[in-house]
């Protein structure tokens, strides 16, 4: 039956001022499939000064009567204004919008890991807004086919723009349930789960008379169809680095046969191809849901988007059939009720909406923006359980960008592992320098996708300096974490290579010359202007060969010295303390000396060997050439051997002693002892034998007796006695004989 022109058919109120506090006057809404609904109410009240605070953000209601039963559109106030004042009453007008408003209210950046779509939202709604799952917001799909996310990021987004990006990307919608006592959020995938609008029967189409007949039946007065032509074919293609040879375009999914016109939608960041060909289905089905579009007019009060309403009566019988709301504004008026608005007066309620066939599955136009990280972006890299860098090669980071990362501890788990881009790389071999934590990192993301990053190096900052600046300007410097260092330095023309443990290798183009040194400082130096290579180690030991000089030099830590010296064709020895041998091949000469000036010198060129003492004063010459040995001493005594036999003796004192025997033999000649000044004395114990050609001379203590060919004379104590074989001659001057 028609409302009664008397009764008060729209009402509205606050969670702080009840209805009747003011009168609703007229209003509109507008509905959206997969967006907010918006109602702007306006109201008339007696109280000119109704506190802000008691509208502005409160949980409200208005309320449709609908043949003596309220339809209720629940939600929270956005905007409340103060207008006109007519007639000793104040104008207000109140902006009505759904709870989930407020996440468009905040903008962040956030990353999700390892998440499903579900528990995506499910973790906002819960942990920031204390929405209640069931009452708040319900989920109606088929979650479980949707593969988990292993990266998601929201940037410089809202909130809400955030979820309903995510939604819309995955062929989900969602609609307000206002039936119980706020607007719950509904999502879906499946128009099988969207309710029917509270009807006993289809509601009919009539487009005669006014909007509503005169028994109060509600109509659709005006009803519209448009079909137009949409691509044909729908693909999904990928590339996934885990899986670099897996194909992932997609079969193809067919919007609507005998249509032309191909689609691919490339880097929609499917795992896998049975993702790809997933997706591809529900983008065709986002296109074939509209390739028949219905839009229509009428008065029926139940309306709702996301919700399914019957139609009969219809002059062409295929359109008596069940479609779902995506679209609807609402116009309700009820001015005629206040004399001073009354002229003001339009119809008392009608809506416009727009529908698809309930039959087809119904997906979400993508229509919310989707951010792109251009540019280049910055994170922090850290450990993930003591490792900088994963089984893959790629690293962990802190995104700077990301709020959430603020309040997990350091644990590598910030975000997922990023691969980072080398100057050279393939299957097994490459260029690759590891980061370490605490390193700023700079990275981009591919196509713009912020799910999508990937890492183009490091860059030093106030904490991390660079090894080459304005102090160094000419040096070019590859340095580890653990100070292995590669140094070109081009002002000296030079190269350093030094490990962690401070072993290095130079090479001076400048100087010519490359060096070696350990961190025991051990040394090789390998000297091309100078023509030398030098060794020296920890301790001074010291090995020098030199081209220029042509020597060859090893010298001990305790100056001990080997020379092998080719200029100069000599080899020398010498020790410490300044022991020397030294071997002359221009001289022929090797000499051997002591430090105190001992020496021996074996002369080649001179055939000489000499045995000398420091001043050379005492020596023993051995001359090959003259066949000579000569001893000879500081006070100028000497002993002479020479090749003819000649053996001579020069010295101021000749002592000749035998502890045993001695003889003194002239085998082939005649032996001569001559004193010549203090005579010769001869000594001997108990005897003294001299003998020659038989003859003797034999002194003793018995007395001294001659024997010469028979004959002998002896001289004792007791006298002389002679004795001869033959005539005895006596002669002298004068013979005396005693009696």
């Amino acid at each position: 039956m028609p409302p009664r022109a008397h009764e008060t058919q729209f009402t509205f109120r606050t969670a702080a001022i009840p209805e009747d506090h003011w009168h609703v006057t007229h209003f509109e809404g507008e509905e959206n499939i997969s967006d907010l609904f918006k109602f702007t109410i306006h109201l008339l009240s007696d109280d000119h000064a109704i506190d802000f605070a008691d509208v502005v953000m409160q949980s409200c209601t208005l309320t449709i009567l609908r043949n003596g039963e309220e339809v209720k559109h629940h939600g929270i106030v956005s905007e409340f204004f103060q207008d006109e004042f007519v007639v000793e009453q104040c104008i207000y007008r109140v902006t009505m919008v759904p709870k989930i408003w407020k996440l468009s209210l905040s903008k962040g950046n956030y990353i999700y890991q390892d998440k499903s779509v579900r528990e995506i939202i499910e973790d906002l709604l819960t942990r920031r807004y204390n929405f209640r799952p069931g009452v708040d917001f319900e989920f109606e799909s088929h979650f479980g086919q949707y593969p988990r996310k292993e990266y998601v990021v929201m940037y410089q987004e809202s909130e809400l723009d955030f979820l309903k990006r995510i939604l819309e990307h995955e062929g989900i919608f969602f609609y307000f349930d206002h039936e119980g006592d706020t607007d719950k959020w509904v999502i879906a995938d499946d128009s099988a789960f969207c309710p029917f609008v509270a009807l006993d029967d289809d509601i009919p189409y009539h487009n005669e008379g006014g909007m509503q007949d005169e028994t109060g039946i509600e109509i659709i007065r005006d009803f519209m169809t448009r079909g137009r032509v949409v691509t044909g074919k729908y693909y999904v293609d990928d590339y996934n680095y885990s899986t670099p040879t897996t194909d992932l375009l997609s079969p193809g999914a067919t919007t609507v046969s005998q249509m032309e016109g191909v689609a691919v939608e490339y880097g929609a960041n499917v795992p896998d191809a049975t993702a790809s060909d997933q997706l591809a289905q529900r983008r065709a089905q986002e296109i074939a849901c509209r390739q028949l579009m219905f839009s229509g007019r009428g008065d029926c009060r139940a309306f709702r988007v996301g919700h399914i309403f019957g139609m009969r009566q219809h002059f062409r019988d295929d359109r008596n059939t069940s479609y779902l709301l995506t679209h609807l504004t609402h116009r309700g008026d009820q001015r005629h009720r206040h004399t001073a608005l009354a002229a003001l007066q339009g119809e008392e309620y009608v809506n416009e909406f727009d529908s698809v066939l309930f039959s087809l599955p119904f997906r979400p136009e993508r229509k919310t923006n989707i951010p792109r990280m251009d540019g280049i972006l910055t994170a922090t890299m850290e450990h993930h359980q003591g490792n900088y860098i994963d089984a893959e090669g790629r690293y962990h980071a802190r995104l700077h960008f990301d709020q959430r990362s603020q309040q997990i501890a350091p644990s590598g788990d910030a975000t997922l592992p990023i691969r980072m881009t080398q100057p050279y790389s393939g299957s097994g071999y490459g260029f690759h320098f590891p980061h370490h934590e605490r390193t700023e990192m700079v990275f981009a993301c591919l196509e713009g996708d912020p799910n999508r990053p990937i890492a183009l190096g490091t860059v030093p900052n106030a904490n991390n300096t660079t090894p080459v600046t304005s102090q160094n300007q000419k040096q070019n410097i590859l340095r580890t974490h653990a100070h292995n260092e590669l140094l070109m330095d081009d002002a000296e023309t030079a190269i350093r290579l030094k490990t962690s443990n401070n072993h290095v290798l130079n090479m001076t183009d400048g100087g010519e010359k490359v060096e070696l040194i350990t961190k025991e400082e051990n040394k090789l130096v390998m000297h091309d202007k100078e023509n030398f290579i030098r060794m020296d180690t920890t301790d001074k030991h010291i090995f020098v060969m030199h081209d220029q000089e042509k020597f060859i030099q090893l010298q001990s830590t305790g100056q001990n010295v080997i020379r092998l010296d080719d200029q100069r064709e000599a080899i020398a020895i010498q020790t410490k303390y300044g022991h020397e041998l030294k071997m002359e091949d221009p001289a022929k000469k090797i000499r051997l000396s002591t430090n105190a000036g001992h020496h021996l010198s074996l002369d080649d060129q001179n055939n000489l060997i000499v045995l000398a003492d420091q001043a050379l004063n005492n020596k023993l010459v051995i001359q090959s050439a003259a066949n000579k040995v000569e001893l000879r001493s500081v006070s100028g005594e000497i002993w002479e051997l020479s090749e003819a036999g000649k053996h001579t003796i020069k010295t101021q004192t000749l002592d000749v002693q035998a502890t045993a025997n001695a003889d003194i033999k002239s085998t082939g000649g005649k032996l001569t002892l001559k004193g010549m000044g203090g005579g010769v004395e001869v000594e001997g114990f108990p005897n003294i034998k001299l003998t020659a050609s038989g003859s003797t001379i034999e002194i003793g203590p018995a007395g001294i007796k001659l024997t010469a060919m028979g004959n002998t004379i002896e001289l004792g104590v007791t006298g002389i006695k002679i004795s001869a074989g033959a005539i005895v001659d006596i002669s002298g001057a004068m013979i005396k004989q005693n009696a």
